[in-house]
C-alpha cells in the first residue's frame, strides 16, 4: 500500500510539474497570438493625428493611386489606410484586429517602405509619420540617401527623398535637421518642397533665412509652390518676414503661393498690406478667397467692393462675398445679402443666412432660422475648411461667434412669431368687434345708414 501511495504521489507531482510547465509555455507564447489593442491614450492620439493631417493624407493617397506602379502594393497600402480610417470613423479600435493591431499595421508599413516603387515607399513613410512612432525614424532617414534625380523621357521625378524629409518633420525627428537642410540645395523640386515643409514642422528657425531665400529665388520657386510660406508660418517666424511674403502678391493669377501669401498676411493681421490684397478683387475667379482674407483682417473699408460680388455670376464668389460681409458685421449690406436667401444655389442661400446671423440682422430672423434649421436641424456650423489652414483658429473663433449669434437669433425669431400671432389675433378680434358694432348700428339706425330700403335723412352728423 505504501508503495502504491508513494507511486501515486510521484505521478501526481510529475503531472503537476508538467501542467505547470505547459501553462508557463502557453503564457509566454500567448502574446504572439493575441492582438493588442491600443490603450485609450494611444487611441486618442492616433485619432487626433489622423484628423489633423487629413488634408495631407488626401494628397498622398491621390499620388499613390495616380503614380504608383505596383498595383498589389497599392492595394496593401489602401487596405491599411481604409481600415485605420474606418476604425477612426466608428471610434472603434477593435476594427484594427484585421491588421493585427497597431504593431501589425506598423510592421506592414515598414515592409512597404522597402518597396522598389518609391511612391509606395514614400506613402508608407508618411503614414508611419502621421501615426507618430519615432522608432521608425532611422528607417525613414535611410530614404534620404536614395539615389536619382530629375529624369527625362517622360518619367516622373524622384519623390522619395522629399517624402522622407516630410515624414521626419511630421515625426518631430530633430536629430535629422541638418540632413534635411541639405535637400534645400537640390535641383529636384520635390526634394526642396519636402525639406522646406519638414524644417517648418521641426521649428528649425535657424534655417528660416534659407527658406526665405528659396521663396525669393525666381529660378527655384514657382507659383504652385506654397511650401516656403507654410514653413515660415509653421516655424512661428512669419511675422518677421511679412514684406518677403507680400512679394508673392505680385503674382498675376491666383496660385497656391498667392493664396498662401494672402492668408498668411491675414493670419498675421498685417493690415498694412490690405490695399495690396484688395487689388486682387479684380480677379475673375477665386476672388472670394481674397474677400474672406480681407474680412479676417477686419478691413471693413473694402466692404463696398466686396458687396459688388453679391451679384457675381460665380456662386462661389456670391457665397464668399456674403460670408465676408457677415464676418465684417457690415449691416448696411444686410438687405443685399437677404436677396440671396432666394438664390437658386442652396449653398449660397445657406451662407447668406449665416452672414445675416453674424450681422445680427433681426429683421430677417424668422426666415434665417427656418432656412438654417431646414439645412441642419442640429446646429449651425462654419467649417474651417471654408478658409485656409493658416487661419484655422480664427475660423473656429468665428464659428463660436456664429453659434452665440444664432442662439440670440432663435430667441428673436420666437419673439417675432409670437408677436405676429398676437397681432393676427388682435386684428381678427378688432375685425369681429367692428363687424358687430356695424351690425348694431344698422339695426338701430336703418333710416340713417340707408339699410332695409330706408332712405337716409339729411341729418348732419
Amino acid at each position: 500500500m505504501r508503495q502504491t501511495l508513494l507511486t501515486l504521489s510521484i505521478i501526481l507531482a510529475a503531472t503537476d510539474f508538467l501542467l505547470a510547465s505547459e501553462l508557463k509555455r502557453q503564457t509566454r507564447t500567448a502574446p504572439a497570438n493575441v492582438v493588442r489593442q491600443p490603450n485609450k491614450k494611444e487611441w486618442n492620439t492616433l485619432k487626433q493625428r489622423f484628423r489633423q493631417r487629413s488634408g495631407l493624407l488626401a494628397v498622398v493617397s491621390w499620388n499613390l493611386i495616380d503614380t504608383a506602379k505596383s498595383r498589389n502594393e497599392v492595394k496593401q497600402c489602401r487596405d491599411i489606410s481604409e481600415s485605420i480610417h474606418r476604425a477612426i470613423a466608428f471610434d472603434d479600435p477593435s476594427l484594427l484586429k484585421q491588421l493585427d493591431g497597431p504593431r501589425g499595421f506598423k510592421n506592414q508599413l515598414a515592409r512597404l517602405m522597402k518597396s522598389n516603387d518609391e511612391t509606395v515607399a514614400g506613402y508608407a513613410a508618411l503614414i508611419l509619420a502621421v501615426i507618430g512612432d519615432l522608432n521608425y525614424a532611422p528607417q525613414i532617414a535611410d530614404l534620404l540617401e536614395k539615389p536619382g534625380d530629375l529624369t527625362g523621357n517622360g518619367q516622373p521625378p524622384v519623390t522619395i527623398r522629399g517624402n522622407a524629409a516630410l515624414a521626419l518633420g511630421l515625426l518631430g525627428a530633430r536629430k535629422y535637421t541638418e540632413r534635411i537642410f541639405l535637400l534645400l540645395r537640390s535641383k529636384n523640386s520635390n526634394d526642396r518642397m519636402g525639406a522646406t515643409m519638414a524644417l517648418g514642422y521641426l521649428k528649425a528657425t535657424e534655417h528660416a533665412k534659407d527658406v526665405v531665400e528659396l521663396l525669393l529665388r525666381k529660378d527655384l520657386s514657382f507659383p504652385d509652390d506654397d511650401t516656403p510660406i507654410a514653413s515660415l508660418v509653421n516655424m512661428g517666424v512669419a511675422a518677421s518676414y511679412k514684406k518677403e511674403i507680400a512679394q508673392a502678391l505680385a503674382d498675376e493669377e491666383l496660385s497656391e503661393r498667392l493664396t498662401a501669401a494672402i492668408y498668411a498676411l491675414a493670419y498675421l493681421r498685417a493690415r498694412e498690406f490690405a490695399p495690396d490684397i484688395a487689388k486682387l478683387l479684380r480677379l475673375k475667379s477665386e476672388k472670394g478667397k481674397v474677400a474672406k482674407a480681407l474680412a479676417l483682417m477686419g478691413a471693413k473699408e473694402y466692404a463696398e467692393q466686396i458687396a459688388l460680388m453679391l451679384n457675381d455670376e460665380s456662386s462661389d464668389n456670391r457665397l464668399n462675398a456674403a460670408l465676408a460681409l457677415g464676418i465684417l458685421g457690415a449691416t448696411e449690406y444686410a438687405p443685399a445679402v437677404a436677396k440671396l436667401l432666394s438664390d437658386q444655389d442652396v449653398v449660397v442661400t445657406y451662407y447668406a443666412a449665416v452672414s445675416l446671423v453674424l450681422m445680427g440682422a433681426k429683421l430677417y430672423a424668422r426666415n434665417v432660422v427656418s432656412l438654417i434649421n431646414e439645412t441642419d436641424p442640429y446646429e449651425v456650423y462654419l467649417s474651417p475648411s471654408m478658409f485656409h489652414p493658416f487661419v484655422e483658429q480664427q475660423a473656429r473663433a468665428i464659428d463660436r461667434r456664429l453659434k452665440r449669434a444664432f442662439a440670440r437669433m432663435k430667441v428673436e425669431a420666437k419673439r417675432s412669431l409670437l408677436y405676429s400671432r398676437a397681432a393676427t389675433s388682435t386684428k381678427a378680434s378688432l375685425e369681429l368687434t367692428n363687424s358687430r358694432v356695424s351690425d348694431n348700428l344698422v339695426s338701430k339706425f336703418p333710416h340713417i345708414l340707408g339699410q332695409s330700403g330706408a332712405q337716409p335723412n339729411s341729418i348732419s352728423w
